[in-house]
């Protein structure tokens, strides 16, 4: 049979740049060896249809041109995707293409670090810097180095982290979570250990206000949205903003939200399938399970052992939301009840 190949996009653009000349690789690929390319929806390209004869070949095209990093880019750059904005979008503000891979390179160098706090960006050997509000970044960036001097403190201070035991109490209004702020960055050393004024860093964003109340200065929802961001689109807060390490462009900085996902733990519903135990080898993207098969759902275990995704309890015969037991011989679970 054919082989697929998946590329490395950097922020989707194929272009040649000094060495890096992609566009010009994929070109004498497809006249060489003729495959089919894909795009996917992480702005990454897939090659099928390659001959087994032309596997090693067509590797060293892209590596003859400079582009072996669209082959092993690493587990950030890899991962990290945004659009392309600035020059192809005319309602674009930023410049992805140009800044994104400074801030992924410096969010590898920081992630291999060996010794790091969780979550937390900046060192004081690095250029990632907090912003408590970003109402005002050149007021309110912490870059204090010196751990014993006045505020506010070191940029290295684990300010997302409490102590054990130590749950802040909830936010009732935006003046209070103000209050809070002001001390957690300013008076580090009476707050963290007070669960009165130690400061909450998640939040739904549905219960603070309506989306437009984050352009609306002084409301609950905007003051909380100035420290914090939700990168992942889920509706509630997991990152403070942070200066990223990149220059001033036309008087414009880069402040960025950052997520760190665990990729091992996700599954891709698009194209997992059921789990088979004479033929699922965990060797593709396919080979995940949504469901056990049903063939094999009662021959294991008397009592029925299941492996896939949607196998959980609310889809078995007995407890499923809807009460009407599986219609099929095996009675295997039911994930359209999932």
């Amino acid at each position: 049979g054919n082989w697929f190949l998946g590329l490395f996009i950097e922020t989707g653009r194929v272009k040649d740049a000094g060495d890096y000349r992609l566009k010009t690789a994929l070109r004498v690929i497809a006249e060489r060896f003729s495959p089919t390319f894909r795009l996917t929806a992480t702005q990454n390209l897939i090659l099928s249809d390659v001959k087994a004869a032309d596997k090693a070949a067509l590797e060293q095209v892209l590596r003859d041109h400079g582009c072996a990093i669209v082959l092993n880019p690493g587990l950030v750059k890899g991962r990290g995707m945004a659009c392309p904005a600035l020059p192809t979008c005319g309602l674009s503000l930023a410049e992805s293409e140009r800044v994104f891979p400074t801030i992924l390179a410096c969010l590898a160098a920081r992630v291999s670090s060996p010794v790091r706090p969780p979550l937390w960006l900046p060192t004081a050997n690095n250029g990632w810097r907090v912003v408590p509000d970003i109402g005002n970044i050149g007021l309110n960036t912490v870059t204090n180095l010196d751990e014993s001097g006045a505020a506010p403190y070191a940029v290295a201070f684990p300010y997302e982290q409490w102590l054990p035991g130590v749950f802040p109490a909830p936010i009732a209004n935006a003046a209070q979570f103000q209050q809070r702020l002001n001390n957690w960055f300013f008076n580090y050393q009476n707050s963290f250990s007070d669960p009165s004024a130690a400061l909450p860093n998640f939040f739904r964003l549905k219960d603070l206000g309506k989306p437009t109340d984050e352009f609306r200065d002084g409301t609950l929802r905007n003051v909380i949205s100035r420290t914090f961001t939700d990168t992942d689109g889920d509706g509630f807060t997991d990152s403070f903003w942070f200066a990223a390490p990149v220059g001033t462009e036309r008087s414009i900085r880069t402040i960025v939200g950052v997520s760190v996902v665990d990729n091992s733990a996700l599954l891709n519903a698009n194209i997992a399938t059921k789990f088979s135990f004479d033929s699922t080898l965990g060797a593709t993207p396919s080979d995940l399970a949504l469901v056990t098969s049903a063939g094999e759902f009662q021959p294991i275990n008397s009592n029925g052992s299941t492996v896939g995704f949607l196998d959980g309890p609310v889809n078995q015969p007995s407890t499923n939301v809807t009460g009407i037991p599986a219609s099929n011989a095996n009675n295997s679970p039911l994930p359209t009840y999932w």
